[in-house]
Formats: structure tokens, sequence, C-alpha cells
């Protein structure tokens, strides 16, 4: 294990660390030239931040401090990679550049460029508060007197000191991650969520491939006209393995929908704050609002809709390799392509149906928001005879979009859900 002391970049050294750091995480947003590090080696909490946010900035990265109680440091420590935590030790102030977890190890990054592994115990002693550096020689003096054993008094010591400072904030601690601005590819991979899906995919093959075993053991036994107790067993326990591989694919699935609606909320404030002003103007607040609104149907779509389609042709590829191996064989399917291929044709024609009636929907909330806005102009100027003669053309023409989304709408709900049945019979 690596002494902390060897791993600690000092203040002159600042910049290095930071660069070092996002460019064995891969978060380096662009090139940049070499910039200096703070002047200052005992430069205030104030100054700090301020300098860690500006080598963000050029960086091309995000720089957020962040604090946490002393209870919470360990699990916070790691899971917080890549980071940067804030030391004073021996007399000396300096940044422990920490790149993630191996086990319940640290993977951090030394002043040389070569990677090492330090406790978290360590680090948390090393970033005690105040109030835990006033309580230790209390707690060893406590510690002491009921002499506890050596082999258990560190543990002993380290659970005490989590409970009389548990609520202390411990602060000086940096999270480097992609910049909001960043590219959406780029912000996944560090999410690591293309691997995460390989996992929800992988869980949900192997349920089907396990259930299709299970049924094929139940037919086996049933088409020979007798039981074997072997293969009943063999198929309980094809069951039972169904039950932690679908709460592992579940909880995969959930996780990955949690941190992509992150990562896509974060993306749209970026963009709203990028936003051209003008642009801005020119659209109203009604407008405005339609897009907020419809954010989050995006979000909904993405998540949901998203994950579902790609189950849905894991399930397809399953269909088709059984359908293959039945009585129909190649024809079956063919059958089933042609199928799919006229869905398809009607989910496009139901699709361009919506897109006409989302486009209607935003039309009308940014009339409602326009004329609630200038209700009392309309009062004033409006002949009180022809005031809901606009609201009477809109109603209408949302109507008949309605009603030809809904036509388009029923062969796809129909054909899919039960067309199939008959056809494929």
């Amino acid at each position: 294990m690596t002494d902390l002391a060897n791993v600690i970049w000092p203040p002159g050294r600042l910049a290095e660390a930071v660069e070092e750091l996002a460019r064995r995480a891969g978060l380096r947003g662009r090139h940049s030239e070499p910039f200096a590090s703070i002047e200052s080696p005992d430069a205030s909490p104030g100054e700090l931040a301020h300098w860690m946010e500006w080598a963000g900035a050029r960086l091309g990265i995000s720089v957020e401090e962040v604090d946490t109680t002393a209870a919470e440091f360990e699990s916070m420590a790691l899971a917080a990679g890549p980071a940067l935590f804030h030391i004073r030790m021996d007399g000396r102030s300096g940044v422990l550049a920490l790149l993630g977890r191996r086990g319940g190890k640290l993977r951090v990054v030394s002043p040389s460029g070569v990677e090492a592994r330090v406790s978290v115990d360590r680090l948390r002693e090393a970033c005690r508060t105040d109030a835990e550096k006033r309580l230790a020689p209390e707690i060893d003096r406590l510690l002491e007197a009921a002499n506890v054993p050596p082999t258990r008094r560190a543990r002993a010591r380290a659970a005490m000191l989590r409970e009389r400072s548990g609520q202390d904030r411990v602060s000086g601690i940096w999270i480097l991650r992609p910049a909001a601005h960043a590219p959406l590819l780029a912000q996944l991979r560090h999410a690591r969520l293309p691997r995460r899906l390989g996992l929800v995919l992988a869980a949900f093959a192997s349920v089907y491939t396990l259930e299709l075993a299970g049924w094929a053991l139940i037919g086996h036994a049933a088409l020979e006209g007798r039981l074997d107790y072997g293969w009943l067993v063999a198929w309980i326990l094809l069951t039972l393995s169904l039950v932690p591989l679908r709460s592992f694919g579940g909880w995969c699935n959930a996780t990955f929908a949690l941190d992509l609606g992150r990562i896509l909320k974060q993306k749209l404030l970026a963009g709203a704050l990028r936003a051209d002003l003008g642009a801005v103007r020119r659209l109203g607040a009604g407008q405005l609002l339609g897009r907020v609104m419809e954010s989050q149907a995006l979000e909904s779509l993405a998540l949901d809709g998203g994950l579902a389609v790609m189950v849905a042709a894991l399930e397809l590829a399953f269909a088709a390799w059984i359908l293959a191996l039945g009585a129909g064989g190649g024809l079956h399917v063919a059958l089933l392509l042609a199928w799919l291929a006229l869905m398809l044709w009607w989910s496009l024609r139901f699709a361009a149906r919506v897109r006409a009636w989302t486009r209607m929907r935003l039309g009308m909330t940014h009339d409602l928001i326009e004329r609630m806005v200038g209700h009392r102009t309309q009062l004033a100027q409006a002949r009180p005879g022809r005031r809901d003669d606009g609201d009477d053309r809109s109603i209408h023409s949302y109507l008949a979009s309605s009603e030809a989304m809904d036509r388009s709408l029923l062969p796809v709900t129909a054909g899919i859900r039960g067309g199939w049945t008959l056809v494929g019979l």
C-alpha cells in the first residue's frame, strides 16, 4: 500500500495534476496550452475554488466543488473519481488526484505519473475536520483507559469519530466531469452507458435463453410421454435462475435510465443557456413553454422507448430463430419479416400524423399564452362577437388532426397486438 504523503501533488504543480487527471480519465475536451498553477501555496478556499473553475474552463471540462458529511465521506470517495482532494498533512498542503476505485482501494495518480493505490481510511484520516482533530486525543485516551486491544483499537477509534462528528462537513473536494456542452457520445462513454447497455441486453438474452431451454425440456418430456425426475429438477433450476437474472436486468435497466436521463437534462439545460437571445425573443413565451413541455416527452421517449425497441429487437431475433426451427421453417420467417415491413410502413404513417398534430398543439399553446398576456388589449380592441372566431378555427383544425392521428394509430395497435397471431396461424 502506497504512503499517502508520496502521492500528494504540491501547490506549484496543481495545473499538472488537473491536466494529468483529466487526460487519464478521458475528459480532455480540447487541446490547451500549458497554464500556471495557483501562485500562493497557502491559498484560501475561495481562491482555490476560483482557480479550479478557471482551470476547468481552460481544459474544456466541468470542475465542480462539492462537500460531504464525515459519516458519508468513505462512500463518496469510492464513487467520486475522477476528483481532486485538498489535503493538509505534516505541515504541507497539496491535492490528491483520485482516478477511481478498484475493489475497496482508491486509484490515484502520483506526481511522478505512476498510478498507485491508497486506502479510504488513510484518505479520510488526512481529510479530517477540525472537530475530529480535537476529538481524536480524547478518544485515544478513552480507548487506552478501557483497555481496548490494539488490534481492534483502530476500528473502534474510527467508529467513535464517525459517531461524534458524523454531521461535520468535509470540503475541499472537486469532481471532474465532461462539460455540459461536450458531445453527447463523449458524455455517454464517460458514464460507461454503452457497457451498461450491453449488460442490460445480455441479462435479457440470458432470460430468454433460459426460458426457451425450460420449454424445450418440458416439451421433450411431454412429446415422449414420460416425465424424468432429473429433467424436472433441471427445469425447476432453470426457472429459479430466472429470478436473479430478471432482478439484475431490471436493476441495470433502472440505473441506465437514471444516468441517461441526467445526461439528457444536463444537455438540454446547457443548450437552453447557450441559446441565441435573438431567436429567443422571436419565439415568444408560448413557443418557449411548448418546448419545455416537449422536453419531458423527449426524455420519456428516449428512456422508455429506446430501451423497449432494443429489447423488442432481441425478442424478435429469438422469435425468428424459433420459427425457423418450427413447422413453417424459412417461409414462416419470411412471413414475419413481411409483416414487420407492413408494420413499419403503418408506423411511419402514424409518425407523420403525430408530427403534424404536435406542431398544431405547440402552436395552440403559443396562441393561448399570448392571448393570456394580451387579454386586456383584446378586450379593448376586438369586437365582442368575433373574439372567439380564431379559437373556433383552431379547435376544429386540432380536432381534425387528432382524428387523423387516431385513425392512423388503429392499424398499428390492432396489427401488432392481434394481427400477427392470425397471420402466423
